[in-house]
């Protein structure tokens, strides 16, 4: 059942579809009819029901083959149970005294007589019909004054159903107007809710707290910004402020009591719990520097700290420190790190070493016997300090270099295997990761480059090779240069002559 459109003589009526009104009588369950089933699936069911009683009922569904042709014919379901009443009649008559008439063998499976003659005949009864008596069998015929007797309960059966349902109709069809009167009057009430910020201590209706709500969060993204905005004001923290040492007092930055540290560093109220600290202490070291002004001994202009030349020699790398520090200058009680980074990129952090006792002394020696590093390959040095001079100022800063290691270009060993080839071998020192070397031939002048031969991430040793087809009597340089990545370095010049 669909909505009814207005514009026509219905235009009075609310457009309510069926499929929103439900059945709220009591369950028919010889139909299927429940509580709370739509009026479209009770409308339907209904529908069923009534198209199989004019199914059963209809005269196409009777074979009347074996009686002589019916005159008059009977034109609907009443003119034939009277017709079958008046055969019963007359079958309850004919056995007064008289031969009973016996019915017509014609081969129809309903009514096909089997055995007897009327009114005790036997005949094969409609499927519809069937039953199991008591001891279980299927029974498929019967004795056509009971059959005729079954046929007429079945009828009145089906006539009683039939009023029922139109009566459960008619009730169904002034419900639904019911129905689509009260839904014609029926004004939706807007639900409201209780705030307490917009509107302190009210109710007031969804649809305008939900205006107010949106004009309230847009003005407040006007002041604060985009998320995105106040994400990238967040990053703005200083590079490594967690490890930079207080201006005011010793230590670092994320040693200051509620520091919010970088691990952990993410919101707005991170920053500014940062950024009060900061402030204080800025405030303390500006306080400090007006009640002690011109006090040369309390500035860093003095500390200096570089790396000399590195050596290695049985994985101990030998560190020297030069600088200088105002008297009485002592380390920091954090803040120094040494960081040791071969050409693979493998870190190496060793516990942090003394710089003040070791300025301008004996090196630092690092054992490398427990790190990770290639020890043959070149390494970058970073010393980063902090010296705290008798007035707790921290100077901080850091020293680099590069230790070029020996090892990186090994020494070529040549010879001269015929009057036009050079041979050389040379021990691999990458044995358990693999570089690539070039072996290079120039000029005597070393700098005209004749000829190269490569050797890419080979890992075994000795690595030989040969330059052929030079010129006798002629002084040839050599040099091997070894690559990491995009690192490549080479080593110094080797002289030959051919023969």
């Amino acid at each position: 059942m669909l909505p009814i459109k207005p514009g026509n003589n219905q235009e009075n009526c609310n457009p309510i579809s069926s499929n929103c009104v439900t059945w709220q009588g009591p369950d028919i369950s010889c139909i299927n009819l429940y509580k709370g089933d739509t009026v479209s699936d009770v409308t339907y069911k209904l529908a069923l029901e009534l198209c199989d009683l004019l199914a059963q009922t209809s005269l196409d569904s009777f074979d009347l083959s074996c009686f002589d042709p019916i005159c008059p014919k009977p034109e609907n379901f009443h003119d034939l149970v009277q017709f079958i009443i008046d055969k019963l009649c007359t079958l309850n008559n004919c056995c007064s005294g008289a031969t009973p008439v016996a019915f017509s063998t014609a081969a129809s499976t309903m009514s096909a007589q089997t055995t007897g003659t009327c009114p005790d005949c036997t005949i094969t009864i409609a499927s519809c019909f069937y039953y199991t008596d008591q001891f279980g069998n299927n029974i498929t015929t019967m004795n056509i004054a009971d059959y005729a007797a079954a046929i007429g309960t079945k009828v009145c059966t089906l006539s009683t159903q039939y009023a029922a349902l139109q009566a459960t109709v008619g009730q169904q069809g002034q419900r639904i107007t019911n129905l689509e009167t009260a839904f014609a009057n029926f004004n939706v009430p807007i639900p409201t809710v209780l705030s307490n910020c917009l509107y302190p201590n009210s109710s007031i209706q969804v649809n305008v707290f939900c205006q107010s709500l949106e004009q309230a969060f847009c003005d407040l993204r006007t002041a604060t910004g985009q998320p995105t905005s106040i994400i990238a004001a967040i990053q703005q923290q200083c590079a490594n402020l967690d490890n930079l040492p207080r201006l005011s007092g010793s230590g670092l930055m994320g040693m200051i009591p509620g520091w919010t540290l970088q691990s952990n560093y993410s919101t707005a109220a991170d920053a500014i719990n940062n950024l009060w600290l900061t402030v204080c202490d800025i405030r303390a070291a500006v306080d400090n520097i007006l009640n002690t002004c011109c006090n040369d001994s309390l500035t860093c202009n003095t500390t200096s700290v570089s790396i000399g030349t590195v050596s290695l020699a049985t994985l101990n790398l030998d560190i020297p420190l030069q600088g200088t520090v105002n008297p009485g200058a002592v380390d920091c009680v954090s803040g120094i790190s040494l960081n040791i980074v071969d050409k693979y990129g493998t870190v190496y952090t060793p516990s942090a070493p003394a710089v003040v006792s070791n300025l301008n002394g004996s090196p630092i020696t690092i054992s490398l016997s427990t790190s990770s590093l290639q020890t043959w390959s070149d390494f970058d040095i970073t010393l980063n300090y902090c010296i705290e001079n008798t007035n707790q100022i921290a100077c901080t800063g850091s020293a680099t270099t590069t230790f070029l290691n020996p090892d990186m270009t090994p020494t070529l060993s040549l010879g001269v295997l015929s009057l036009a080839t050079i041979d050389y071998s040379f021990t691999n020192p990458a044995t358990s990761v693999g570089a690539a070397f070039f072996i290079q031939l120039y000029d005597s002048t070393q700098t005209v480059l004749l000829a190269t031969s490569s050797h890419l991430n080979d890992t075994t040793t000795p690595l030989p090779g040969s330059f052929t087809g030079l010129g006798s009597g002629i002084q040839y340089q050599v040099r091997i240069g070894t690559q990491i990545g995009t690192y490549i370095r080479y080593g110094s010049f080797q002289s030959i002559v051919t023969s």
